[in-house]
């Protein structure tokens, strides 16, 4: 057992808002369409389907969104977090690894220059690229809270992967690949300088 020095601050789910909480210096209980549009270019993502094949659309405009890593500066999170515990609006809860988040994670908030409609996952929408949980693309967004620890009874918690012995062969049906893991390779977006 160990002790965490640090306050943990509580989320407050807020319609129309997202709230981030957890181990952190500052904690924001409302930031809106308006705040994560001013966030730093270098955070931005122009076009989230580029990454994120659930962000794919047809028309009416790219979905845009902000890398989570800006929104850890902006709360001031602590290196004890390991886990980001997100919930949305109607309920749903999951766990999600910070090291695999922080180089993955987009929070979808506008299609265009408009804020995300309901129909397309908004106000706010979680994407995480690669990521074979439930919490891949989490709509309607409410909180997310820094934690050391995961929730308790979580569907999209994903447990890092099992290490491989040299030579066993896993997989599905024809080309099944030797020592591969189950994820998807994914790159993460380009960072902007």
């Amino acid at each position: 057992m160990f002790w965490i020095n640090r306050p943990y601050r509580h989320a407050q789910a807020n319609p129309g808002r997202l709230a981030l909480g957890g181990i952190i210096e500052r904690p924001n209980f409302g930031l809106s369409f308006d705040d994560l549009a001013v966030l730093e270019e270098r955070y931005q993502v122009k076009n989230v389907g580029a990454y994120a094949a659930c962000a794919r659309t047809a028309a009416g405009g790219a979905i845009r969104g902000v890398r989570i890593k800006a929104l850890m500066e902006l709360v001031g999170m602590h290196e004890e977090a390991a886990f980001l515990n997100i919930q949305n609006h109607e309920g749903f809860a999951a766990s999600v690894w910070r090291r695999e988040a922080e180089a993955l994670a987009i929070v979808c908030y506008a299609r265009g220059d408009e804020p995300l409609s309901a129909a397309d996952g908004g106000p706010f929408r979680l994407v995480v690229p690669g990521l074979s949980a439930a919490a891949r693309d989490v709509w309607n967004l409410s909180t997310i809270e820094f934690s050391a620890n995961a929730l308790a009874d979580t569907k999209g918690f994903l447990s890092p992967a099992k290490p491989r012995e040299p030579g066993e062969v896993t997989g599905v049906g024809a080309g099944v690949v030797a020592n591969s893991d189950p994820r998807t390779l994914v790159v993460p977006p380009p960072v902007s300088r």
